[in-house]
């Protein structure tokens, strides 16, 4: 017995009627993930209306959940109820600590595990088999709603209902993920109590049930194990296959080890079809030139991608793609084959750093790293001026759930490092929309670039080469230079320096990177933690300055003379960046100035 549940011999009618609840419990824990997302679509239809409303009074709105009401309507009962739940947004979205996620992020787990457990223990009595199988069936009734906050196709049900990418889902897909660990532990640990009260652990080991449930559990624990950010930094290659390859195998094992699971496993099966035909369908070969470009530190690397015309209109100023080289390798053999299977699940993120609309051009800005970067680099070393041949996943990302930020009256924009590559493109394509100026072309102080880097030669890609548009971009558009470290990536004696030391170039598929492997990598932290004096001089007829306290004095601006205006400040950079930004923004929106916020991020 334990905790007040003691082990029955049951009729055969008793154990029927126990499978109806079981299943009944299940069902209510998967369907009940509707609720929620139904509340979402109330909330963002009465965005809407108030919005509409707002129009009709001469007052330009965005809708976002980061957006609090107009000062004016503040005693309207719509408003007070949106301004709570508004506090709630921005505070649910409060990081912990540096790795624990955010505030929402704990608290939606822990109602969520709440109302799991609850539906786990009510109405089964005393039975102590009945409260085992129970954890089981119900942390399998979530097995469909975690692959499918995995989706990263822009089709994704959930992306379209929560008007949430991918990466931001991917944290409530770790999240679930972790619930349902506990759960299947919790399933297999009465099992065990069970098997030990009973002496008879050793016969049923050798039982098909047992032996494919131990190897399920073995299975999370090493997901969950690799997943934890210090092992997945460490080594992210380890990370990536051990996630994608047990995730896989997790299917048939939970198949064959109940039946009464089998409808939870082919409905997770049939989502990660559809994800994989998603991927397959999104992912083209194209030819792309390869350069590297001058930078004060770490070198850069730019991938030129011409776009067939009809593709061109898909994508979007700061969308994402997931590019890799394919591999060159002899296939008769089966290492080389193997080596080619390997390969096509490897790619890395790149944020588009072009208008793909203007230019008809796919332009990729990166630093050089280890893995497939540093591959890349060495195609360029190479000297070869013929394209190449790369593999192109996309478009993703959050840039396709944002508002409109044509309709917002001031645009301010925060780059990091490389962040560059999602502001700059965005900047540009406000600046020829014409909307926040009098004319195309023009922002009138409407929309400005804050761009932090290490030093002057990492922006220089991104500024114009005419003299005119430069003098132009001069006026919105300011470089903060903070110093920093040479070296990584360099070319020193022949020999590339990754990570802070020299490697031989050998061959880099033997070691690449996968997936987001670079991703944590491409945004220093210290180029904004650095703090090197307040200076301003030119560079290029760009503005440069240095001190990061350039970036509060650029809020103060922004929001200075700003009653009654709607404004969006945008991030990407370092994490230590966005969270310094976020907590300037709040505290101003919270004194009554309407402001939307997004920092710029990349998940699993």
């Amino acid at each position: 017995m334990a905790l007040g549940w003691h082990f029955v011999d049951l009729t055969d009618e008793q154990k029927a009627q126990r499978r109806i609840t079981l299943d009944i419990a299940a069902n209510v824990a998967q369907y009940s993930a509707l609720i929620p997302l139904l509340c979402l679509q109330i909330y963002f239809l009465f965005l809407v209306l108030g919005n509409r409303r707002s129009s009709q009074h001469g007052r330009l709105t965005a809708p976002s959940l980061y957006l609090y009401p107009p000062a004016g309507d503040r005693l309207r009962w719509s408003s007070r109820i949106r301004r709570v739940i508004t506090d709630l947004v921005w505070w649910a979205g409060t990081p912990v600590g540096r790795e624990w996620g955010t505030t929402g992020e704990w608290l939606l787990g822990a109602i969520w595990g709440a109302w799991l457990l609850l539906l786990s223990t009510v109405y089964t009595g005393n039975d102590y088999f009945h409260v085992t199988k129970r954890f089981g069936i119900v942390a399998a009734s979530q097995l469909p709603l975690h692959y499918l906050l995995a989706l990263k196709s822009p089709y994704s049900p959930l992306q379209l209902l929560t008007r949430l990418s991918h990466e931001q889902l991917n944290r409530g897909h770790q999240v679930l993920g972790r619930t349902i660990t506990v759960f299947f532990y919790a399933h297999g640990v009465l099992y065990l109590n069970f098997f030990i009260q009973s002496h008879s652990l050793l016969s049923h080991l050798k039982g098909r049930v047992v032996l494919l449930g131990l190897l399920g559990l073995i299975s999370f624990t090493l997901i969950g194990t690799t997943s934890l950010s210090v092992l997945r930094t460490r080594s992210y290659r380890l990370f990536y296959i051990t996630h994608i390859t047990l995730a896989t195998l997790l299917l048939p094992i939970l198949f064959f080890h109940v039946h009464h699971i089998r409808l939870y496993i082919w409905e997770s099966l049939l989502i990660c079809l559809l994800h994989s035909l998603s991927r397959y369908l999104s992912t083209r070969t194209l030819r792309a030139r390869i350069s590297l470009l001058p930078s004060s530190s770490t070198p850069l690397l730019k991938i030129d991608i011409p776009l067939p015309q009809p593709h061109s209109a898909t994508w979007r100023p700061g969308d994402h793609v997931y590019l890799s080289l394919p591999p060159q390798h002899d296939l008769n053999t089966p290492a080389h084959l193997l080596h080619r299977i390997l390969a096509s699940t490897r790619s890395n993120p790149f944020t588009i750093a072009s208008n793909p609309l203007r230019d008809g051009t796919i332009t990729l800005i990166a630093r050089v790293r280890d893995g497939s970067t540093k591959r890349l680099a060495d195609v360029a070393d190479s000297g070869s001026d013929r394209a190449v041949k790369v593999r192109v996943e996309g478009p993703y990302g959050a840039v396709r759930h944002l508002p409109d930020l044509r309709l917002f009256d001031r645009v301010l924009l925060v780059a990091g490092g490389v962040g560059g590559t999602f502001a700059v493109p965005i900047f540009r394509g406000l600046r020829s929309a014409g909307r926040l100026g009098a004319e195309a072309g023009e922002s009138g102080g409407k929309v400005r670039l804050v761009w932090f880097v290490r030093g002057e030669a990492d922006a220089e890609w991104a500024v114009p080469k005419e003299e005119e548009e430069r003098e132009a971009w001069r006026r919105d558009m300011e470089i903060v230079v903070t110093g920093g470290r040479t070296a990584t990536g360099a070319m020193v004696n022949g020999k590339r320096v990754v990570g802070g030391r020299k490697q031989d170039n050998v061959d880099s598929g033997a070691e690449e990177d996968i997936e987001l492997a670079e991703r944590e990598g491409l945004l220093d932290e210290d180029s904004v933690d650095d703090d090197n004096g307040g200076d301003a001089r030119k560079s290029g007829n760009i503005q440069a300055a240095r001190g990061r306290e350039r970036l509060v004095e650029c809020l103060d601006e922004l929001f200075a003379g700003g009653n009654g205006e709607v404004m969006a400040v945008l991030v990407c950079g370092p994490p230590a960046m966005g969270r310094s930004v976020r907590a300037q923004v709040r505290q101003r929106a919270r004194h009554g100035m309407q402001v939307f916020f997004h920092a710029e991020e990349f998940g699993l």
